[in-house]
């Protein structure tokens, strides 16, 4: 076949890549909307209160912007609550172990682990129980009325080995047995065992045994772990309520700015803190105010923006953040006047030109700017002309 005669099915094929080949081109041209798209994802997501989401989001747009600073700043703000969230869900299963509730406490290990996968903690806890021996045991039907609690006082003449009890059977939640239920009672060693007379008892094999705990190394592990955890528990809680009281004696001395400081604090370290949240949300709007009272534009700004990065729907925001835009480009188109006025050029430009870079369209900004040039240069040249 020549070159002239193409058959219609060579053309359609060919006219298919091209067209092809001009899509993709014209993606790859515009890598930054791609971003965009990815960006607002995020900001969607996180507006939502799916940081996991968000996160991954914030994360694609990144691989195609690298050096994009307000994008890594949102994936820093989202990755900091994913982990402070997870530290919650981690503290809390803490609580339901200490309460023998392990099928609660494993659920919030699993919650923790979704925020943040590389949680040790977490990870450490969803491990396969310890297994731990003992030299014989008995078994014990479950009757009406009786709590792990009730049987550990009948056997041990103690109520706290319930623990015990509930690890050696692997009970999912020590609070819960149901009425017949068979249960292995172990022996602890220096503890009575008070079995009736004529119960049978079973002995185990210790050559099976070997590398387990015994019970009582094991009993003194968990408690001495309890200890730590509780009170690690008890200096966190101690602190953070310091940066509470803090917060909130500025706060009632009407130190927004400072007091605002302290609430972060408390809910970096308790995102369910949600009364301080409030009280963080209060700081800064009035802290924003203050702020426009002084005529500092753009710190007040700043601080209304961050409270709609807390809570998108700040209705109170969005008019003091126009009324913020509004006050900053009149004050910068009148100064810009001024300077005008009184032939300094240059400071009249830089004015406009902040203007300019909010609304194009405010009053004469653009006009004004091309004017101050045109007369700039007019200058310049005759300085020029002068010299020669």
């Amino acid at each position: 076949m020549s070159c002239k005669t193409r058959s219609p099915i060579h053309l359609i094929l060919v006219a298919t890549v091209l067209f092809g080949c001009a899509i993709i081109e014209k993606q790859l041209q515009s890598p930054n909307s791609v971003a965009n798209g990815y960006l607002s994802q995020g900001r969607a997501s996180e507006a939502a209160g799916d940081w996991v989401a968000a996160a991954r989001y914030y994360k694609l747009a990144l691989t195609i912007e690298p050096q994009n600073k307000q994008t890594a700043d949102s994936l820093k703000r989202v990755e900091a609550k994913r982990l402070k969230v997870a530290e919650a869900h981690y503290r809390k299963g803490l609580g339901y172990l200490a309460q023998g509730k392990y099928k609660y406490g494993q659920q919030q290990f699993l919650a923790a682990l979704r925020y943040w996968p590389q949680h040790k903690g977490a990870l450490e806890k969803l491990q396969p129980r310890t297994r731990i021996k003992t030299k014989r045991y008995i078994l014990h039907i479950v009757k009406r009325g009786e709590t792990i609690s009730i049987i550990s006082k009948n056997y041990y003449n103690d109520t706290k080995h319930f623990q015990t009890i509930a690890r050696f059977n692997n009970l999912p939640d020590a609070t819960t047995i149901q009425v017949g239920k068979e249960l292995k009672i172990p022996e602890i060693d220096g503890v009575p065992f008070l079995v009736p007379e004529g119960t049978p008892e079973i002995t185990t094999d210790s050559r099976a045994m070997d590398g387990q705990l015994s019970i009582r190394d094991w009993e003194q592990r968990e408690a001495q772990q309890t200890e730590e955890v509780q009170a690690n528990a008890r200096a966190f809680d101690k602190m953070v309520a310091s940066y509470r009281d803090a917060g909130l004696e500025l706060f009632n001395e009407k130190k927004y700015d400072e007091a605002v400081i302290e609430f972060k604090k408390v809910v970096n370290a308790d995102p369910q803190d949600f009364k301080t949240q409030e009280y963080l949300l209060e700081a800064q709007f009035n802290s924003a105010q203050d702020l426009l009272k002084d005529r500092d534009y753009p710190a007040a700004d700043k601080r209304l923006q961050a409270c709609l990065d807390f809570r998108t729907d700040c209705l109170q925001c969005l008019p003091l953040i126009k009324k913020c835009e509004d006050a900053f480009k009149e004050l910068h188109y009148q100064l810009g006047i001024q300077y005008f006025g009184e032939q300094k050029l240059e400071n009249a430009i830089s004015e406009w030109q902040l203007v300019n870079k909010l609304d194009p369209q405010y009053k004469q900004v653009d006009e004004n700017i091309r004017k101050a040039e045109k007369i700039s240069r007019k200058i310049q040249q005759l300085k020029k002309e002068s010299k020669n």
